[in-house]
């Protein structure tokens, strides 16, 4: 049963699909960083280059209590940000949701609500969290 918590589906909604953080990611998420000093103001993360892209899916990769996830616009078919389940303790049917940005573009149009809603429905209704 605790295996069924560490495997990452993409989730779909109608505004939202959250795949998978890959590398492949790395060039949308630059892609959305349209107001990086508003976006990551309270994060210590800063993307400005490829390279910083880069280095945040890697972090994201390589942390073994997360599974990261990559927010696409399925109108534009466009990397829009990331959110991630972290956290993850099975035994005590509990996580967390977080690590969550968005581009600028993106905020205020449903997409992060229905993202949260996404990973909600996921941990509520499949794990039982």
């Amino acid at each position: 049963m605790s295996e069924s918590w560490y495997r990452q589906p993409t989730l779909e909604g109608t505004l939202v699909r959250l795949e998978p953080l890959t590398m492949e990611h790395a060039p949308g998420l630059l892609a959305a960083v349209d107001d990086a000093e508003a976006i990551f103001r309270w994060t210590s993360v800063i993307i400005e280059e490829l390279a910083d892209a880069e280095a945040f899916v890697r972090a994201a990769l390589d942390d073994s209590d997360r599974l990261p996830y990559a927010i696409v616009d399925i109108r534009t078919n466009s990397v829009v940000g990331t959110t991630s389940y972290y956290g993850i303790d099975p035994a005590h049917r509990k996580l967390v949701i977080g690590y969550t940005w968005l581009s600028r573009a993106a905020q205020g149009t449903g997409v992060n609500a229905e993202s949260k809603l996404l990973l909600l429905r996921r941990a509520f209704e499949e794990l039982g969290a």
